[in-house]
């Protein structure tokens, strides 16, 4: 009950995202069940996923159709290719 309180009623992470400067590749289902919950909060995951697009620099935003929260393995295929293109376009030099 403390960390789903603690989820409901803290910032911490949406405030700090403009504080990351890694490269950042975020991907998630459009059919996640989880993100925002339900019994906390409303709206729809590509709400959530955009504001955090949008608060962190640079940050891709992916959206991936007919998978769920577990989008690494609902959609396993379609993830790696998606990592694994962001990760060659964004490799050390």
């Amino acid at each position: 009950m403390k960390s789903v309180h603690g989820l409901a009623h803290n910032d911490f992470v949406r405030d700090n995202l403009g504080r990351v400067r890694a490269p950042t590749l975020i991907v998630f289902g459009e059919m996640d069940r989880l993100i925002p919950n339900p019994f906390m909060h409303g709206g729809f995951t590509s709400s959530v996923m955009r504001q955090g697009q949008q608060r962190i620099p640079n940050a891709k935003l992916v959206a991936l159709p007919r998978c769920g929260h577990m989008v690494q393995m609902d959609c396993a295929d379609r993830f790696n290719e998606e990592v694994l293109t962001y990760l060659a376009t964004h490799a050390p030099r």
